[in-house]
């Protein structure tokens, strides 16, 4: 609230109503939450795949796999969670 107040020339009453918008809803989470899976996901298939892995084919698995959980695909890959 203080960088809003001072940085972006707002009264209190207008940086408060901001603040209050600005807070993160569940499916926004459950947004970042699923993101953060992939990113952990391609890491893992970068690691195992080697100078074989590429983001088509990353991309391709996971496609391939319907619309799987991240943990399932997971478990379909490396035989974990």
């Amino acid at each position: 609230m203080q960088l809003v107040l001072e940085d972006g020339c707002h009264k209190e009453h207008e940086a408060a109503r901001k603040s209050l918008s600005a807070q993160p809803t569940s499916a926004q989470l459950s947004g970042y939450s699923a993101a953060y899976q992939y990113a952990a996901l391609r890491a893992a298939f970068e690691a195992a795949w080697g100078d074989e892995f590429t983001l088509q084919r990353c991309g391709n698995y996971v496609l391939c796999n319907g619309e799987s959980p991240i943990k399932n695909i997971r478990l379909r890959m490396f035989g974990e969670a």
